[in-house]
């Protein structure tokens, strides 16, 4: 049986292009992502099999191989998560109380803030509920928290504010902050701001902020940031509130 395809029902060249053009773009992001662990575990490995002359070199050379092997699953398995959510039409969305799960987020927060040696102040209204879908809302909060850790100088504001029928989810850091030109590039996928805000403890593959935006964009949210006064930036996701949960 033959189907036949009318021109219709074609997309525009400009759209076939740009899809092309996301793709080969994205290959390339991971293909460029890739090479540095591989690298490090082929070396690795023929460095063991050349020069290890007992258990203790073979071990730190499967110590290395092990960490690079774990760092490119974690990049493949967000990878795959951030191209499924990308092709996400809709979620499954309920009313849920953000002010509780906030605070009930905040406690894990602020056990990992004090093992880094950073201040976490919090100010977060009572009773904000929003149409969400919680895990991915989860998901958001922690990816803007784990940023700000690994930037700040040693204190992080988190803060949830209702704003008319709005809410206003804030995460705001005193590091070195970005730079204005980088605003609209770092939510790319693999993107790093400049070594001068980078953390030797910085061990991230430039994803988390990808999915933030993702996330934001699912759910129609608007995302700012903003250069604070004394040093950092504010990342900033309004909302839209609802009147009573379910």
């Amino acid at each position: 049986e033959i189907y036949t395809l009318s021109l219709h029902d074609a997309l525009p060249i400009s759209s076939w292009e740009q899809t092309y053009n996301k793709e080969r773009q994205f290959s390339n992001d991971v293909s460029h992502e890739l090479r540095t662990p591989i690298s490090v575990i082929l070396s690795e490995s023929e460095y063991s099999l050349k020069y290890a002359k007992n258990l203790e070199d073979a071990t730190e050379s499967l110590e290395v191989i092990k960490r690079q092997a774990l760092r490119m699953s974690t990049m493949i398995k967000s990878v795959l998560e951030l191209s499924r959510m990308e092709n996400m039409n809709t979620i499954k969305k309920e009313h849920i109380d953000i002010s509780k799960m906030l605070i009930s987020l905040s406690k894990d927060y602020g056990h990992s803030c004090a093992n880094n040696s950073i201040q976490l102040i919090c100010n977060i209204d009572d009773n904000i509920i929003i149409d969400t879908n919680s895990v991915l809302f989860e998901r958001l909060v922690d990816n803007l928290m784990s940023n700000a850790v690994k930037f700040t100088k040693d204190k992080i504001e988190l803060s949830l504010l209702k704003k008319n029928d709005t809410a206003q989810l804030s995460v705001k850091d005193n590091g070195p902050g970005i730079d204005k030109s980088q605003y609209e590039n770092i939510w790319n996928r693999f993107y790093q701001v400049d070594e001068s805000r980078n953390k030797e403890q910085n061990t991230g593959i430039g994803l988390g902020l990808s999915f933030v935006d993702k996330i934001a964009k699912i759910h129609g949210w608007k995302l700012d940031i903003s250069e604070n006064t004394h040093g950092g930036c504010t990342f900033t996701v309004t909302m839209e509130t609802c009147t009573a949960a379910n």
